[in-house]
């Protein structure tokens, strides 16, 4: 009995201390054997399980296609801001529900769970797009204002960068770079 108490006092405490961060970078999630097992997007909001010395284990929540449930996770189901991509390494994930979309697309709730760098991993999210705001400025203010990430829909902004690219001389990783950025300040950017 008095085991079954503190077990459950310190699952108790430790849930207490779960808090959400920000990645500073993109990053690979890290199984316990230093395992590749998905690739976090720059800016995506974990929850931070447990910290150990140079590492935490974080969890990463979301949304993926039922038809390809191994991939992408989003961050809203019908809303394909990527968080996380998966790979064939990827542990078992922990499905909550189920939704259909507007367009009769079934989505999964899920999360996975892994390690990364505590370097990695920030409470301020405003301090880490200097670089990302400073590109914006020089490429996107050459034509009209840059857009205010709530000026659009998140799901918007891929299209939106991409019918603008060859305009603006984006490579794809540029492109890509834009997209998350803007993304990200749109779910994120009040926090």
């Amino acid at each position: 009995m008095r085991f079954l108490i503190i077990s459950a006092i310190v699952f108790f405490s430790s849930s207490l201390f779960a808090q959400n961060q920000f990645l500073t970078k993109e990053v690979n999630l890290l199984n316990k054997n230093n395992d590749k097992i998905a690739i976090i997007t720059k800016g995506t909001k974990v929850k931070v399980l447990k910290k150990y010395q140079d590492k935490s284990l974080v969890e990463i929540k979301g949304w993926s296609y039922e038809d390809e449930p191994n991939d992408e996770i989003f961050f809203k189901y019908g809303v394909t801001v990527t968080l996380a991509t998966r790979n064939e390494n990827s542990p078992k994930r922990k499905i909550y529900q189920t939704k259909e979309d507007d367009y009769e697309e079934i989505w999964i709730e899920n999360s996975i769970q892994g390690f990364i760098m505590n370097k990695e991993l920030t409470k301020n999210f405003k301090d880490i797009w200097n670089e990302e705001s400073a590109f914006a400025s020089q490429r996107c203010s050459g034509c009209h204002e840059i857009p205010a990430p709530n000026s659009h829909f998140a799901g918007e902004f891929p299209s939106l960068i991409n019918s603008m690219a060859e305009q603006a001389g984006l490579s794809p990783k540029e492109e890509k770079t834009l997209v998350n950025y803007f993304q990200k300040k749109n779910i994120y950017g009040k926090e």
